[in-house]
């Protein structure tokens, strides 16, 4: 689906009308969403456990969020906390994560990780949006990270954050000799 995604954002990047194809891109991915398990084959019991246990994670990280608002759990104490708030225990045992990015910054650094982090992608989409034509594949490559750390737990590998520093760097650069011919 993130493939998909980027694909159809370089035509929304491309085109006279992005609105129409924001939709359009919307509406392909959203109806790919719902019918991806079956056209990856994937066996319905694996998949009623996959749905459940990642549920169970997103549920587990909002208990943590509700406990500790503000601040959260702590930096990287997802897993060591995970058994404490959980309301079922399913099929997975050991150190887990949150299976979702947004969900472990909010888990783990609370409202304020949580504002700060969609500060920072905020920033890097409109600098990978103005930087579209002349560096299309860091709009590519964001978009496509950014649709998959909605399903993994990313936050704090290093990964997201060189692609953030490239763009803002890149970005920075750029208004720089634009400014000063």
């Amino acid at each position: 689906m993130a493939a998909v995604a980027q694909c159809g954002l370089l035509f929304v990047a491309r085109s006279k009308r992005p609105g129409r194809m924001t939709f359009i891109l919307a509406i392909v991915v959203g109806v790919l969403g719902v019918f991806a398990n079956q056209l990856l084959g994937r066996n319905s019991d694996d998949l009623d456990a996959s749905t459940e246990s990642r549920m169970n994670y997103y549920v587990t990280g909002l208990y943590m969020a509700i406990n500790s608002p503000i601040w959260g759990q702590g930096f990287g104490r997802y897993p060591y906390e995970f058994e404490r708030f959980t309301p079922l225990i399913l099929h997975e045992w050991g150190l887990r994560t949150a299976h979702s990015s947004w969900v472990l910054v909010l888990a783990e650094t609370g409202l304020v990780g949580l504002f700060l982090f969609a500060l920072i992608h905020f920033h890097i989409a409109k600098s990978c949006w103005a930087l579209r034509k002349e560096q299309p594949a860091l709009l590519l490559s964001f978009a496509g990270y950014s649709f998959t750390i909605l399903f993994l737990s990313h936050s704090w590998l290093m990964f997201p954050w060189i692609l953030f520093a490239l763009t803002d760097l890149h970005f920075k650069f750029s208004n720089v000799r634009e400014s000063n011919p």
